[in-house]
């Protein structure tokens, strides 16, 4: 049965601290990786690397449906294997950790890995017939939240009590057209909306997690341009960094920010790279980075 938004996230809400990291470079010189990465996808900050999702196929062309994605680490300017093909990942997204347990979003499915016995078989936890699209993973105190692109669902796992990870059930809490990466900042959860034809709803949205309201969210800006929104994160300062593959008034890859209080239109940002495909954003401390899923690279560069 859908529930309020709130319901569940009212129960489990803190404050999300995200550690800051340097990797080991000039943070002030843009850089670019583009070596063991295939077709990457999402990222998410652990310890001292960023872990990047990768399909691993060998061309866009290729049918998405064995098991050869990966995750890969950067780590002091060097990527790595980091998870290597077990066969169980098929076209990871969105990543999150909860006490050294990594989800990845994937087909109908969360794959989940113990960082503490990386080498032990994952578990997976099993989405609903028709919830295929598994897009962005966030974390609010024990709850997962889950976006699904092609049901434009989001749903909740509570971890709270959870002995048996592959037991946990997601419960639908709201619907957004297009629902995709996503980001949280204090009790605010920030929704990006892709959808294959552009139409009013493509925007970028934000929900106030304790509004009782059945549904919260709202466009950041009522003026924004529809388009095809991507990566999402949110600075340490609550800035809004997000990503376009087009939009009704640009028909090229961009780079926005938005302020924290909203009231302005978002503004491009020239990234200083020529983007394809900027499917992720990861905001770490005052770097920027970005994955670019066509041309299989990952890019960092300095926001301060």
């Amino acid at each position: 049965m859908k529930r309020s938004l709130v319901i569940y996230v009212l129960l489990t809400l803190s404050v999300i601290l995200l550690s800051g990291f340097k990797d080991g470079q000039d943070d002030r010189m843009p850089s670019e990786y583009d070596q063991g990465l295939s077709f990457p996808y999402g990222m998410v900050g652990y310890k001292n690397m960023i872990l990047v999702s990768n399909s691993g196929v060998e061309a866009l062309s290729d049918e998405v449906k064995e098991g050869k994605g990966f995750i890969s680490a950067i780590q002091g300017g060097v990527v790595k294997t980091f998870i290597r093909p077990d066969g169980r990942l098929v076209a990871p997204k969105g990543m999150a950790i909860y006490d050294n347990i990594l989800f990845v979003a994937d087909l109908g499915k969360i794959v989940v890995y113990n960082l503490k016995k990386i080498t032990n078989p994952p578990v997976e936890i099993k989405f609903p017939q028709g919830e295929v699209t598994l897009t962005d993973i966030e974390i609010v105190g024990d709850m997962l939240i889950v976006s699904v692109n092609n049901t434009g669902h989001i749903f909740g796992i509570n971890l709270r009590n959870v002995s048996i990870i592959s037991q946990a059930r997601a419960t639908l809490l709201a619907e957004l057209p297009g629902a995709g990466m996503m980001a949280v900042s204090g009790s605010r959860l920030f929704v990006n909306s892709f959808q294959s034809e552009i139409s009013d709803s493509s925007l970028v949205y934000v929900a106030d997690l304790t509004s009782e309201k059945e549904n919260p969210f709202k466009p950041i800006n009522k003026e924004m341009t529809p388009g095809q929104y991507l990566g999402l994160d949110v600075s340490g300062e609550g800035h809004i960094y997000f990503t376009a593959l087009k939009t009704n008034e640009i028909s090229q890859p961009m780079l926005y920010k938005c302020m924290s209080d909203m009231k302005e239109l978002p503004r491009l940002i020239d990234s200083g790279f020529r983007l394809c495909s900027p499917t992720s954003i990861l905001v770490i401390d005052k770097n920027l980075w970005i994955t670019d899923y066509v041309q299989s690279k990952v890019y960092r560069f300095d926001i301060q």
